[in-house]
């Protein structure tokens, strides 16, 4: 499941890091998040590093090399350590658009991400649609509902390999939560219109609320019925 989560948030990006933020929060019942727990939160992504020279995992370095000796082209060694480095998880935190992000004065060890400019922490705090407000609204449920961590789970749609549903109870309440992990439109097996009815109260999405008998783009649909 980890290695998992990890490709869905590099392949959707920032829309993946709100679906992962929602399937760990309401799944299980600690919380998780992997790797730096800000760079989820703000929606910060892989370094985009442009030359070995520019890595200080020595992981990264060394198979950089082999690929090289195996005969990978430089172009395409850069892109698959830029996939898999440890050094997308270890970039300075952004905490402003300023000089590097923020983070420091000084040189910083590896280089600072060229996006900190659209994605920071000052700028997200006051942004009400950001990666950062959706996480808080995630925790503030979690705090106010017990059932998001505590209900009993019961997963849905099980044959469906584009969607991630599931049911937790606890006494009366049902929470129901249908993530959408593909980068395009997707049907549910169970209609829509029957969630929405049978679970009545959208509590949180990532998208404008839509009568829709589809599930737009990584997205994520939470209801509860009390």
């Amino acid at each position: 499941m980890h290695e998992y989560l990890k490709e869905l948030v590099h392949d959707a990006g920032i829309d993946g890091m709100v679906t992962v933020g929602e399937m760990s929060s309401t799944s299980i019942a600690n919380c998780i998040r992997y790797s730096n727990p800000a760079e989820h939160e703000l929606g910060m992504t892989n370094a985009g590093l442009q030359r070995i020279d520019d890595y200080r995992d020595v992981e990264s370095i060394n198979y950089y090399h082999i690929l090289r000796q195996a005969g990978h082209g430089e172009a395409e060694t850069l892109r698959i350590i830029g996939e898999r480095s440890r050094d997308n998880g270890r970039t300075p935190m952004q905490w402003t658009a300023g000089e590097h992000a923020g983070f420091t004065t000084g040189t910083p060890w590896l280089a600072v991400n060229a996006n900190h400019t659209r994605i920071n922490a000052a700028q997200e705090t006051a942004d009400p649609e950001s990666v950062y407000a959706f996480y808080c609204q995630l925790v503030r449920l979690r705090k106010e509902l017990p059932i998001v961590a505590e209900g009993d789970i019961h997963f849905l749609e099980t044959e469906n390999n584009d969607v991630l549903a599931y049911e937790r109870t606890l006494g009366e309440q049902h929470l129901r939560v249908i993530c959408n992990l593909r980068g395009h439109d997707t049907a549910t097996t169970t209609p829509l219109s029957v969630y929405r009815q049978t679970t009545p109260q959208l509590l949180l999405g990532n998208y404008p609320a839509a009568q829709r008998d589809t599930l737009r783009p990584y997205e994520v649909l939470v209801y509860l019925d009390q």
